[in-house]
């Protein structure tokens, strides 16, 4: 739903439910069981012509594993990001994540995007949870 420059969403997954089992280890001859279960986010954004600031909510936390296994890994996620635009041709992304279960450590995100005159995009992005967990990103496209 729009409203002016705010936006309002809701997005479902998994809507059907199901287990997923794992293949019965050689070793250890024990079988897990992988949850999927109805998930449910409510998203919200400001849009303008030079900036676009979204949140997100998970409503519902997502379950993993299921059984007798001690794997932790229930999630439920809050996001927040924001993109600086300029005049269409480079913008600036910045973002933040946060496991409300706590079984995720938090992550920031940067990105820079280029894209002169709509014909070459270049996409460089970087997310940084701790010193020793980090990644990158990096895409080039032409529009012809």
């Amino acid at each position: 739903m729009a409203v002016g420059p705010y936006r309002v969403g809701l997005a479902g997954k998994n809507l059907i439910s199901q287990d997923v089992d794992t293949v019965t280890s050689s070793v250890t001859g024990h079988r897990f069981t992988y949850e999927l279960e109805p998930q449910f986010t409510l998203g919200s954004a400001f849009v303008s012509d030079f900036v676009t600031v979204a949140a997100d909510l998970d409503l519902n936390k997502k379950n993993g594993f299921k059984g007798t296994t001690s794997v932790d890994d229930d999630t439920q996620f809050f996001r927040i990001g924001a993109e600086f635009d300029a005049f269409g041709h480079a913008q600036l992304r910045t973002g933040y994540r946060a496991d409300l279960e706590d079984n995720v450590d938090n992550a920031f995100t940067l990105g820079l995007g280029l894209s002169p005159f709509g014909v070459a995009n270049l996409d460089i992005a970087a997310s940084i949870i701790d010193s020793n967990s980090y990644g990158g990103s990096a895409q080039l496209a032409f529009t012809f």
